[in-house]
């Protein structure tokens, strides 16, 4: 059978998939440095580095979709049951396990989605028709048999020396199909201590890989997050200078207009200081010649009026120099996005 090894680590579980006669077996798992391992151990596995959660395969590309110890690590358990679903043929078997948190030990900080054996049940059979479940324990066990058997795989008899209840099983497992399920009857694996110690001490390995890669993620979350604020901040920072632009814009137009009112209101008193300026000297000289009191007061209020008229373009003057010196218009093209 064509077989996928979902979340297959460093490649044990796809290495014994192959040897237990899988026509072919693909392994796939998120960690490339896993995965370096995985091929060193089972050069005879195609591994894919792919995540868990979207799987890079077609629909219905195998016959037989394994995934033990990984979907606890999914933060989404339902779509990616939905994905493992998608890539088996028609008449595939799915085997899939999870924790039992009322057995497994707690505070495993790559576990998010620990499921009981009753939800995992139900998540598995909402979407696959034909469904048994089984629980794994762990135990201590003494094997007689012939030396040497000859082969890996063999028939035992097991006998248990206490029952087994729950509360000796960390681990669930579903078997599902759409069509009958084959015959799939107990079984266990043993391996002589030194095998187990040698396991241990590379799931160690694995697992401070693994926190490596999820402080690398929660670094690049953080900065995502600070990059975020960020940009928000600069684009709030572009709004509120092109408001302060737009005000600006509207009181430099305003100023505009009272500079050239005060240039008209200028040339204006000008043109009148001219024509009432001639008058004064035309008079100045029949004024010596004729004495005569109204004259002299026409003369005086003239010179009043002259004054206070080039008080008044001296005022103007100084305003419109006031607002051509005030650095409105610099100040402006400061403020304006780009400057």
């Amino acid at each position: 059978r064509r077989v996928l090894d979902a979340g297959c680590g460093v490649g044990w579980g796809s290495k014994l998939l192959l040897q237990a006669g899988a026509a072919e077996v693909t392994g796939l798992d998120i960690s490339e440095e896993a995965l370096a391992d995985a091929r060193s151990r089972a050069p005879g596995v195609e591994f894919v580095q792919g995540d868990l959660q979207a799987l890079p395969f077609p629909d219905g590309s195998f016959d037989v979709v394994v995934c033990f110890e990984a979907l606890e690590h999914a933060e989404d358990v339902f779509s990616t049951l939905d994905g493992l679903v998608r890539v088996m043929a028609p008449e595939g078997v799915l085997f899939v396990s999870s924790p039992n948190p009322a057995v497994y030990p707690e505070g495993n900080p790559f576990h998010p989605s620990e499921m009981t054996p009753e939800e995992l049940e139900a998540a598995v059979s909402a979407r696959l028709p034909e469904l048994r479940m089984f629980h794994q324990h762990e135990l201590a066990v003494s094997l007689v048999a012939p030396v040497p058997t000859g082969a890996d795989a063999f028939d035992v008899r097991m006998l248990s020396l206490t029952g087994l209840a729950a509360g000796h099983d960390p681990y669930s497992v579903a078997v599902a199909s759409r069509v009958a399920l084959p015959d799939v009857s107990a079984f266990a694996c043993a391996a002589p201590p030194s095998e187990l110690k040698r396991l241990t001490a590379e799931r160690a390995s694995v697992l401070g890989q693994l926190e490596g890669t999820h402080a690398q993620l929660r670094e690049a979350d953080i900065s995502l997050r600070g990059l975020i604020a960020e940009r928000d901040a600069a684009n709030d920072r572009i709004a509120e200078l092109t408001t302060q632009s737009e005000a600006l814009r509207t009181q430099l137009d305003h100023q505009r207009l009272v500079s050239g009112n005060a240039s008209r209101e200028r040339d204006d008193l000008a043109m009148t200081l001219i024509s009432e300026d001639r008058p004064v000297r035309d008079v100045a000289p029949a004024q010596a010649a004729d004495p005569a009191a109204d004259t002299d007061a026409e003369n005086e209020k003239l010179r009043r009026k002259l004054r206070r008229s080039r008080a008044k373009v001296k005022e103007l003057e100084a305003e419109l120099e006031q607002a051509r010196g005030s650095g409105l218009a610099s100040r402006i093209k400061r403020r304006l996005p780009g400057s």
